[in-house]
């Protein structure tokens, strides 16, 4: 079994506006409320539940269903019968887009090697590592010119 200060290392969340994605590895510490904290989070900062919530099979647990009844419409936790068969597709591509994400985080910013120790300091790391994605991201599309005047003008860009 691995040290405490090295089990969490594979625990990571994100969401956006459409699709709350949680991803939870059983040998993580804190694993069985990150789930529901998530929602909590995700109702905080976008004022409401999302429609669909997609995790990979580390948080398929009657719990999680449970948390979700009544509050997420199409919950999605790593099985193809949890949704019905219109939302599959739509549930199996949100679940790779955000695993390659994941992936090009990890290869391009060291996503996979926290310099902090512990559950916080991986939350600490992962938002570090987002924030210099997005960033990297935004650059990009306003060096091609590719985002529009009213976001520029928003942004304090334009």
């Amino acid at each position: 079994m691995l040290p405490p200060d090295r089990r969490v290392r594979n625990c990571q969340t994100a969401g956006s506006p459409a699709v709350s994605k949680v991803r939870e590895n059983p040998n993580c510490s804190g694993v069985e409320t990150l789930y529901p904290s998530t929602l909590d989070l995700y109702k905080e900062r976008m004022k409401g539940y999302p429609e669909i919530t997609v995790t990979d099979r580390g948080a398929r647990a009657q719990r999680n269903f449970n948390q979700s009844a009544g509050k997420v419409k199409h919950v999605f936790l790593g099985r193809r019968e949890d949704v019905a068969e219109g939302k599959r597709d739509f549930c199996h591509r949100a679940r790779s887009a955000t695993e390659g994400l994941i992936a090009v985080a990890k290869h391009w910013r060291g996503f996979g090697k926290s310099l902090y120790r512990g559950f916080t300091g991986d939350k600490i790391w992962s938002g570090l590592c987002q924030m210099a994605f997005n960033l990297h991201k935004l650059l990009k599309l306003y060096r091609e010119e590719k985002i529009k005047e009213e976001s520029l003008v928003k942004l304090g860009l334009a």
